[in-house]
């Protein structure tokens, strides 16, 4: 058997170990770049959308309110995202924050984890009090799919998605896009 001798520069080199070891991230390592990548595309679809939040998953206990400022993924846990959101159960008229009355903390992120994609888990700002598990089925079908989930219903139930409306939430109403 003849062995043949290739030549590369060291820059080829290079190249070539960095595509390998890009492609082959070690197990339960987080790809950063393919994960920032779908993050980047999810948030381009649901920035600036107003999400009608549940205490249920048949949508029958309405919660808060929340408008999508961002969204992010942990860098130790794959298939773990951060949306980042805006309370609009606080917020005036005038745009402003307005303090909670009642000692609740505005929700401020929504934990989103592809083993239970079903469910968001509502965190508030250091320190308050957590809302805990909230549901939007709507919402949560669009973080599957956009995250590709392994667990993804491709055929959603259309039905109950609802549709966008004018919805009451504390002093002021605000236009829901999704929930």
């Amino acid at each position: 058997m003849k062995k043949n001798v290739i030549r590369l520069t060291e820059s080829e080199l290079k190249q070539y170990i960095g595509k390998v070891v890009a492609e082959q991230t070690a197990p339960g390592a987080v790809n950063v770049e393919a994960e920032k990548q779908k993050a980047n595309a999810v948030r381009a679809s649901v920035a600036g959308k107003n999400v009608q939040l549940y205490l249920d998953p048949s949508k029958t206990k309405k919660s808060h309110i929340v408008n999508v400022v961002g969204v992010g993924f942990s860098q130790n846990q794959p298939g773990v995202y951060w949306v980042t959101v805006k309370d609009l159960s606080f917020v005036t008229d005038t745009g402003g924050q307005m303090d909670p009355q009642d000692g609740t903390t505005p929700i401020t992120h929504l934990r989103f984890d592809c083993t239970q994609p079903d469910e968001l888990y509502a965190q508030g700002a250091s320190g308050g009090k957590n809302v805990g598990i909230v549901y939007c089925p709507p919402f949560t079908e669009m973080l599957k799919q956009g995250f590709a989930c392994k667990t993804v219903n491709r055929t959603p139930d259309l039905a109950s998605a609802g549709k966008p409306g004018v919805q009451s939430n504390m002093a002021e109403t605000v236009r829901v896009d999704i929930g």
